[in-house]
């Protein structure tokens, strides 16, 4: 129940303060500067609004799983796996199309990392989620979805008009 009052209130917050931006033409931005920079808290809100809308975008797909990757448990980390895995072999624009297999093949390395986790190693990732200036895990999906227009498109999963 917390964690619901957690994003409403992330997404109030990132309406109050952040930039107004003209269509979703900032999202890769200001989605990249959180990450780098700012709560990360603030893009599992963005990731959870666009899939409120279409529970395959994958662009919210790809975010939640980031997430997942610094703060959630392997349960929920293992089916945000599998949603990117599953959504993202359909998509077929051509930055994400020749990302894919090595984001494939790095979730597939995460999957078998997943199988020896203990609880100390998950607090210990867990903690890395509150670190600034740490990379994403899945930049090689995020910069294609950007590179074909996914970021600047509402979460429709129907490809950019000109990828």
């Amino acid at each position: 129940m917390m964690k619901n009052y957690t994003a409403v209130f992330a997404v109030v917050m990132l309406l109050l303060f952040a930039p107004p931006v003209a269509a979703q033409t900032d999202l890769y931005s200001t989605v990249t500067n959180l990450w780098w920079e700012g709560p990360k808290t603030n893009i599992i809100a963005i990731a959870e609004e666009r899939l409120s809308s279409n529970t395959n975008d994958i662009v919210g797909l790809v975010l939640k799983t980031e997430y997942d990757i610094a703060f959630s448990s392997a349960s929920v980390l293992s089916n945000s796996f599998r949603r990117v895995l599953s959504v993202g072999a359909t998509i077929d624009t051509p930055a994400f199309r020749l990302a894919y297999p090595r984001t494939a093949w790095n979730i597939s390395g995460m999957f078998v990392a997943l199988e020896h986790y203990t609880d100390e190693i998950y607090n210990a990732d867990h903690d890395k989620g509150f670190v600034i200036h740490k990379p994403m895990n899945l930049k090689l999906a995020w910069d294609a979805l950007h590179e074909d227009g996914w970021t600047e498109t509402s979460p429709t999963n129907h490809p950019p008009v000109n990828p």
